[in-house]
């Protein structure tokens, strides 16, 4: 609103100035220097106070920023997890298409800087652990901290 006030006000001065200056004027042959002079001046004196008005409209860029982050934390905690869960029934599935009927399997996982999931260890809980921990270093490789516990 005082933007507004500060444009209004701008501009009626502007014209009577332009009124008192056109009156003024020494002689016919300065009319476009004149004109031209004005124009500049009362467009000036126009858009200076939009521009200032403008910059109190400015988004806060950081608290959006922030909320971005924020949901891509979220999305990635949510990622991981489904991936946990995901993974883990695979590989009782897997251990009971090899044999191991009671496998209970739990993965730990995590994001990498460059938004890869990976695998920090599995460990199953189960009856017959010889099986089971060949099966898995086939199936997961070398790379995987695999734990093979025996449960009563």
């Amino acid at each position: 609103m005082d933007t507004m006030r500060a444009v209004v006000l701008a501009t009626c001065v502007i014209s009577l100035l332009t009124g008192l200056l056109d009156a003024l004027k020494p002689s016919a042959k300065f009319d476009r220097q004149m004109r031209l002079l004005l124009s500049a001046v009362f467009l000036i004196g126009i858009l200076t106070p939009l521009c200032k008005g403008a910059v109190a409209l400015e988004p806060q860029w950081n608290e959006e920023i922030s909320v971005s982050d924020a949901v891509s934390v979220a999305v990635d905690t949510e990622v991981i997890e489904q991936t946990i869960q995901n993974t883990e029934k695979l590989l009782e599935t897997y251990l009971q298409e090899n044999g191991v009927t009671d496998g209970n399997v739990v993965v730990e996982m995590h994001m990498t800087q460059d938004s890869r999931i990976e695998i920090e260890h599995v460990t199953v809980y189960c009856a017959d652990t010889e099986t089971a921990k060949e099966v898995l270093k086939a199936y997961l490789g070398e790379e995987v901290n695999l734990d093979v516990e025996k449960t009563a």
